[in-house]
Order: C-alpha cells, then sequence, then structure tokens
C-alpha cells in the first residue's frame, strides 16, 4: 500500500491509500496524482507545490521562497535591519 496525494492546481485536495495509481480508478484520471509515503517531511491536504517544493499551509508567502521541502533555507534568508532603541521617558 501507498499514499498518494490527489493534487489540483498545485494543492492536494486529499490523501488516497492505495495498491497502486490504477487502483484510484477515475479520481487517478481527474488529478494529478503524486505518492508521498515517503517524503519528509509527509505532506498533506491543504499542502501546496511551490518551485516543486511542498508547503504546509501555514506557510505565509514571504516564506515560502525560503522553504526548501524540509525547512527553511538559512542561506537565502536576509538579516532583519536592527531595531533602534527607544530613549527611556521615566526622566520626563
Amino acid at each position: 500500500m501507498a499514499k498518494f496525494a490527489l493534487v489540483d492546481n498545485d494543492i492536494i485536495t486529499q490523501v488516497q491509500v492505495a495498491e497502486d495509481i490504477d487502483s484510484l480508478g477515475p479520481l487517478g484520471l481527474l488529478f494529478e496524482v503524486v505518492q508521498v509515503d515517503g517524503l519528509e517531511p509527509e505532506p498533506s491536504r491543504g499542502w501546496s507545490r511551490v518551485n516543486g517544493a511542498w508547503l504546509p499551509p501555514s506557510v505565509p508567502e514571504a516564506a515560502k521562497e525560503l522553504w526548501n521541502g524540509a525547512g527553511f533555507d538559512a542561506d537565502k534568508a536576509i538579516e532583519a535591519p536592527a531595531e533602534e532603541e527607544e530613549p527611556s521617558k521615566k526622566g520626563k
């Protein structure tokens, strides 16, 4: 048995367990079918595919470019600017 994601417009609509793609019947003809068992992390319903990587539903748009399929790619991240401290108002 294997897990197959049914993909529509790069979004997993459901995951089915079957012997093979042919066992999915009409679903295998209506959707793009991707075998997902063995992927780490294993994508599930609601995940989207961006640039060949599967992203969980909660990843913000700005972070999708940093996601490498297993975590965030720190090499692509830019360092946030240092925050300036506000002067204290206690002495006034």
